[in-house]
Parts: structure tokens; sequence; C-alpha cells
């Protein structure tokens, strides 16, 4: 989000379109990524738990990712059309005359290498660092921008995101305090003499945690420790079992999440119409992703 969005805020700003509208598609893709498909952390993390196929996760995944970004990004979209909000000036790049832009190469690498460096198992705060420190050569230093200058935009960038680190860091210590207070646990104890189908079941514990909790990841973690022996008892598909808790741990969006405000802040958005675009629309993907699995149980069972 935090490497494609300004892209997104920037095509906006240059061809005077809204740019939640320009933006929507691209948010709800990542969201999808967040829930359903590995390697992204949390369903790795449940591939683990339940000993399931990476590689046929992966697959299934995508086939239900498919009609949750159809509905949620584009569909849904749609309805984001009149919200005109001007987004976060401090994400709008400048624009360049020709002989001032950086060849094509150092631009996609330079936006592409924290990806990159992190899904080769790099730490991610040494991963930026690194690219933080490529992109002051390649696109400063090499360039014959003077260190002055350099300097003076990452103060500026530091001091358009500080807030928003304190933000981030305030809806993530609620959420602890949840967790430590032991509310998804309690949830989870509640629900897991229940007869439902177990794909329903675990989409239902891990969406009750995610709405109190705030954190998709802590839903999926904790509604996976209780669900192992339930795999193991009933004989369901674990890569299945991951999808359906995947999708209940990206259920409603609210202010314990910190992409809630990530999206708020970078979309300069109030409270409703964030409630009104991002929660609804990731509560679109959880229940589409539900409907997914169950389609998929049918056909291949």
């Amino acid at each position: 989000f935090i490497l494609l969005a300004p892209i997104a805020i920037t095509v906006a700003t240059r061809y005077k379109m809204p740019a939640i509208y320009i933006g929507f598609p691209l948010i709800t893709s990542l969201s999808v990524t967040q829930g359903f498909l590995p390697p992204h952390p949390a369903p790795l993390l449940l591939v683990q738990q339940f000993h399931a196929d990476m590689g046929k996760t992966l697959f299934l995944g995508i086939i239900i990712s498919i009609p949750a970004i159809l509905l949620g990004g584009m569909l849904f979209g749609k309805t984001v059309k009149n919200i005109l909000r001007v987004p976060n000036s401090a994400f709008v790049a400048k624009e360049l005359a020709p002989e001032e832009m950086p060849s094509k190469t150092i631009s996609f690498l330079s936006v592409l290498l924290p990806v990159i460096l992190i899904a080769i198992n790099g730490d991610p705060i040494i991963s930026m660092l690194i690219s933080v420190v490529f992109a002051i050569y390649f696109l400063g230093i090499r360039r014959q921008v003077g260190i002055s200058e350099i300097t003076s935009q990452l103060t500026d960038s530091i001091k358009e995101v500080a807030m928003l680190f304190l933000i981030f860091g305030g809806a993530g210590s609620l959420k602890q305090i949840l967790v430590e207070g032991g509310v998804s646990a309690e949830i989870a104890q509640m629900m897991s003499h229940s007869s439902l189908h177990p794909f329903i079941l675990g989409w239902l514990m891990a969406a009750f945690i995610r709405v109190s909790v705030g954190s998709s990841t802590v839903a999926g973690i904790t509604t996976a420790g209780f669900f192992v022996p339930v795999v193991q008892a009933t004989g369901v598909d674990p890569n299945l079992m991951v999808l359906s808790i995947g999708s209940g741990s990206m259920m409603f969006a609210h202010v314990n999440d910190t992409g809630f405000w990530l999206f708020k802040e970078y979309f300069q958005l109030s409270i409703k119409e964030i409630i009104r675009s991002y929660s609804i629309m990731e509560t679109i993907i959880s229940i589409s992703g539900l409907l997914g699995v169950l389609c998929l149980n049918y056909f291949m069972y």
C-alpha cells in the first residue's frame, strides 16, 4: 500500500480524477492478497498451522480472489466515485522535464526493491533502509542532485508521515490491549462447540475476532489454533480451511485496524467516508471469499 498508493494518487491528481476511485481497485487487490494468498505472512502462517499445500492454497486463493476483486474493487468501487476529497499532497509526485526523469529501470527498481528484498526473507526494516539508500544514490546523487536538496526532501518525507506513525501506533496499541486482555481467546472458546460446518464456523470465529480486535493477522492465527484438531477430526480440505479463515479475518475493518487509518490519511477521508468505502469493501471481500470456498468445496468434493 505504502509503495503503490502514491502512484494511484499521482495519476488521479494529474488527470483530475477522484483519487479514491482510481485507488480503490488497488486497495481491494492488496486486501485480497493479505487475506487469501500465501506467501503473505497471515495466510502463510495458516498454511503452516494446517500443514496445507502452499501451491494448491495459492491456486485456489487466486480463483476466489477474482470475484472478490471484481465485486469489491470494481462493482462496489463505482459507488465511491462521488467522494471528491483532495488526497494528501505529500504523496503527489512533482512533474519533471523529460531530461530530469530517471530511467525506467531505475524507476521500477526503486519501487520494487523493498518488495524483492522482503520476498527473499529480508528483514523488513533493513530492506526499507537499503531501498532508501538505493534511492538516495540513483534518484539523487547520480542525477547530480545536491546533498542539501536530498536532505530537504528526506526531511519533508519524514515530516509528512510522522503523524501517521503516531496514529498507527495508537491503533496498534489498542489492538494489543484487547489481545492481551484475552478478547480473541474468549470469543474462540465460546464458539468452539458450535455444530456449524467447519468452514462456516472458522469464518465466523475469525470475523468476530477481527471486528473485536482489529488485526486480521491476530484473527487468523487465533482461529487457526482452535481449528487444527477440527481439521484433523473432520477431514475437511486444509487448503480451503486456510482460505475460509483468511476470508473471515478480513471482515469489516474499523478504528482498531491500522490499515483503516492508513487509507484515511492517504486519501484524506472522513471517518464516515472511510467506513462507507474501505470498511464495506473489506466486508464484501470477506463474504465473497466464504462463498467462493463453499463453491469450491461443493465442486471439488
